[in-house]
C-alpha cells in the first residue's frame, strides 16, 4: 500500500530507540531489509538523517559519489547502489506514541523519478498511526506492547545486543564502543553487523578477532 501511495518500490519500516540503535520492523522485500541492515552496519543513511535532522531526506543518486545528497552516506549509498536494485532514497521519522522515533525508508529503481518528500513524510505519519493503534495493554497500568515488535529481522537485531555485551565484557568498554568494534570488523570482513553478531554469539566467531585482544 505505501508503496502504490507514494510511487515507490520498496519500503522498510524501523524503530529508533537511541542514536546508535536501531531495530528493522517490517520491509517490503529482502533487497529493502538488507538496505536496512547496511544503514545500521556503516551507521550512516537517510534513516539515520531524517531522524537527527527531524525532516524528511532524499538521495538521490545512490551510484553518484558526487551527488551532493549522497555525500552524507557514501559508504551506504555505495553499497545499496551496487548490491541491490535500488538507485534512490527517501527516509521520514515519525513518533510513536510521542516517544519512539519509527523511520520510514522509501527506494526507487531508478535515480531520476521525482520525489514529494510531503507525500514521503504523510506516509510515515499515517503509518505509525496505525501502528499505535495496534497496541493493546494486558492489564490496567502496564506498558503498552505491540506484536510487530516480534520477528526474524527484529530478532536478530536482537542478537547485536548481545554480541555488544560480549565484547564490551571482553574489552571492558561500554556498548557504543564494542558496536564500532563490531562495525569496523563487519566493514572488513564485507558482513552486515547483524551477521556478524549471529556468528560471535553462536561462538563461531572468535571474539579476540574483534577486540584485538589475543
Amino acid at each position: 500500500m505505501l508503496c502504490q501511495l507514494t510511487g515507490v518500490d520498496g519500503v522498510g519500516l524501523s524503530a529508533q530507540f537511541t542514536l546508535t540503535m536501531s531495530v528493522p520492523l517490517a520491509a517490503s522485500n529482502e533487497m529493502v531489509l538488507y538496505a536496512e541492515q547496511l544503514q545500521f552496519t556503516f551507521g550512516q543513511g537517510p534513516c539515520w538523517q531524517a531522524r537527527h535532522q527531524r525532516t524528511p531526506v532524499l538521495l538521490e543518486d545512490l551510484g553518484d559519489p558526487t551527488s551532493p545528497t549522497t555525500r552524507s552516506a557514501p559508504l551506504y549509498a555505495a553499497h545499496v547502489s551496487a548490491q541491490t536494485p535500488y538507485q534512490a532514497a527517501a527516509s521520514s521519522c515519525a513518533p510513536l506514541m510521542a516517544a519512539l522515533p519509527m523511520c520510514l525508508t522509501y527506494y526507487r529503481r531508478t535515480a531520476t523519478a521525482p520525489w514529494d518528500l510531503a507525500t514521503v513524510a504523510d506516509a510515515t505519519a499515517t503509518a505509525v498511526a496505525a501502528l499505535s493503534a495496534g497496541g493493546h495493554q494486558h492489564t490496567p497500568g502496564s506498558p503498552l506492547t505491540y506484536d510487530w515488535l516480534d520477528g526474524p529481522a527484529t530478532d536478530a537485531r536482537g542478537q547485536v545486543w548481545v554480541a555488544e555485551q560480549v565484547i564490551a565484557e571482553a574489552v571492558d568498554a561500554d556498548a557504543d564502543t564494542a558496536l564500532s568494534l563490531l562495525r569496523a570488523v563487519a566493514y572488513r570482513e564485507e558482513l552486515t553487523v547483524d551477521a556478524l553478531a549471529a556468528e560471535v554469539v553462536a561462538g563461531r566467531w572468535d571474539v579476540s578477532d574483534i577486540t584485538g585482544q589475543r
